[in-house]
């Protein structure tokens, strides 16, 4: 009976012994089913010497934007205008309350008509005398007298005269009106305020052609001359324009990139101003002082750690590799992808599609 149990232990223990290998290799078998190899397009890191053209983002404003005021001061009586209407040269805007105005233009008009009338008088009694002092009738005072008489009503007349030339521009600079065509795009008071002169009232802008300002880099500044000829794309609308450089900053505000103002050359009502663009510069050649390396844009991905790309490393496997992902620096964006400042070496691959799949560390066989 002993000798049957023992037998019986052996057998149960060679049964593990097979059964162990047995599941281990199961596992295996579902680890490397459940593995998903991902084929995935590439490409391979060329270093440039030169780009035939660059792109840089944009803003549209408007050509003319100018923050209107009155001449004088007042309590604003009348506002015809909205946000957004369209208005011509000369139209009224605003108007203040204009009876003080109106008061002294006529107490002006009055003084004139006083300086006229002792004028008239003056000049009389001068031609009257001045016959008679030639007649050797009239003493050498009283023709003095009457003279200076004369004189002074002419000069009281002239500072009459620029009186009532003053008074009349206080009148009418409580009117403010259209000094250009354009649209309203700001009423910055409203109606029974009171205004002083220099305040903002009315914003008006040029409702014609707009301008597109961008920043270029110091090394590029010396390279662009007012005249040349742009494409400007509005990704918004999925317009495109023709542009010219008309203003080129000399100075910087800030250490590396200066203004360069672009006037578009066709006018499109839909383009409006504070839209986004890109602008394409085209040169005969750019010569670099090293290498440059541009990354199309479906290569490139962007999470709050900043833009990155994922590299591929090759393994034991000769149609293995492994998806590394890598930080890059853009140093700007051009239409021929990304211009890298730092990230990526000449000749290494890069994945170029199916990133939203992506992970560090998975494995990926290429396509050609």
């Amino acid at each position: 009976m002993r000798h049957l149990k023992v037998n019986k232990i052996h057998f149960k223990n060679l049964g593990l012994t097979f059964l162990v290998p047995f599941l281990m290799a199961c596992n295996n078998k579902k680890e490397e089913k459940g593995e998903v190899i991902r084929p995935v397009f590439y490409q391979q890191i060329n270093t440039n010497d030169f780009s035939k053209s660059l792109i840089y983002s944009g803003i549209t404003q408007a050509k003319k934007e100018t923050k209107l005021s009155f001449k004088v001061g007042g309590t604003l009586q009348n506002i015809p205008v909205k946000l957004g209407n369209k208005i011509e040269k000369g139209d009224l805007l605003a108007a203040i309350n204009s009876v003080d105005y109106q008061l002294k233009y006529n107490q002006a008009t009055a003084g004139q008509k006083n300086a006229e009338n002792q004028l008239i008088t003056a000049k009389s009694s001068f031609l009257r005398i001045e016959k008679l002092y030639g007649n050797n009738h009239a003493s050498l005072n009283e023709f003095e007298l009457t003279k200076a008489k004369y004189e002074a009503a002419k000069s009281q007349l002239t500072s009459a005269k620029i009186q009532v030339n003053a008074m009349a521009d206080q009148l009418e600079y409580t009117q403010l009106k259209a000094p250009f065509s354009g649209t309203i795009s700001g009423v910055l008071i409203e109606e029974n305020e009171a205004v002083g002169p220099g305040k903002p009232v009315i914003m008006l802008s040029s409702s014609n052609l707009l301008d597109v300002k961008i920043a270029v880099p110091e090394n590029i500044i010396q390279k662009l001359q007012t005249g040349k000829e742009v494409e400007v794309s509005v990704s918004s609308l999925n317009k495109k324009s023709k542009g010219v450089i008309t203003e080129i900053a000399f100075g910087s505000s800030q250490s590396s990139t200066y203004s360069v103002l672009i006037s578009l050359l066709e006018n499109n009502k839909e383009i409006r101003p504070g839209m986004a663009t890109k602008v394409e510069i085209i040169f005969e050649e750019i010569t670099e002082s090293k290498p440059q390396i541009f990354v199309p844009f479906d290569a490139v991905s962007e999470d709050d750690k900043g833009l990155f790309v994922y590299v591929l490393k090759k393994t034991s496997d000769k149609e293995i590799y492994i998806a590394s992902r890598r930080n890059i620096k853009s140093e700007q964006l051009t239409n021929q992808g990304y211009k890298l400042k730092e990230g990526l070496q000449n000749k290494e691959l890069i994945i170029t599609a199916g990133l939203s799949f992506m992970y560090d560390g998975r494995k990926v066989r290429l396509l050609e």
